[in-house]
């Protein structure tokens, strides 16, 4: 059987339906944070598990050159599944090179880590999905640099694996009904420029200028 999987922007616009097979693929809708679409019931809000409010801004929802839903610190996203929010995420921080705490730490394989500070929650509809759980996946992320080009390298080294000791990370991926704050490294050859995270079952992804503006 397969599953629709749609997505929207927070200001109300449409993609068109992508058809994914279900046995494979999570059938999740990936929208921005607070809008209300026109042919479909009103998007829940996005509400961070930090105790500051996602901040919230006239261009939440646009979207970048690459198709991508723009995200700055402080704005929420999240991840749908049949009108139901199953997951909402924010990043509270990104630095770059940040001091490491891991007595094993190595230098950056390609110049500079970056470090994302990340609150997720999901919910405990997420046990319904075909793969009932949710994470920002390392396979998932990509760096962009100022220029357009995009690094081939993996950005997910064993070197920014190594930077934080394992109680700082965040988690692989939450079941349902969890939440979890944390921090993810990337290992990009840039100080400046754009990460992006998309998954395969989703028909766009998320971005975020580093450092933050």
């Amino acid at each position: 059987m397969l599953s629709k999987l749609r997505s929207h922007e927070s200001n109300g616009g449409h993609l068109k339906y992508k058809h994914l097979a279900a046995a494979a693929l999570l059938p999740l809708l990936l929208a921005g944070c607070g809008g209300t679409p026109t042919a479909s019931p009103s998007a829940p809000s996005v509400e961070p598990v930090t105790q500051a409010p996602a901040k919230t801004d006239a261009a939440a929802g646009a979207k970048s050159s690459r198709g991508n839903l723009i995200k700055k610190v402080g704005e929420g996203a999240s991840v749908t599944d049949k009108d139901k929010t199953v997951a909402s995420f924010v990043v509270n921080s990104i630095q770059v090179d940040p001091t490491c705490t891991n007595t094993m730490t190595m230098p950056s394989e390609h110049g500079h880590f970056v470090a994302l500070n990340v609150s997720m929650e999901t919910d405990p509809a997420l046990a319904k999905s075909v793969n009932p759980q949710f994470g920002l996946a390392g396979y998932g992320w990509k760096a962009i640099a100022d220029n357009g080009t995009t690094f081939n390298g993996n950005i997910t080294t064993f070197a920014a694996t190594m930077c934080l000791n394992d109680t700082e990370r965040f988690p692989s991926a939450l079941g349902p009904g969890e939440k979890a704050t944390g921090t993810i490294i990337v290992d990009v050859p840039t100080p400046t420029g754009v990460l992006v995270h998309q998954q395969g079952f989703m028909p766009l992804g998320w971005e975020w200028e580093y450092p933050a503006n």
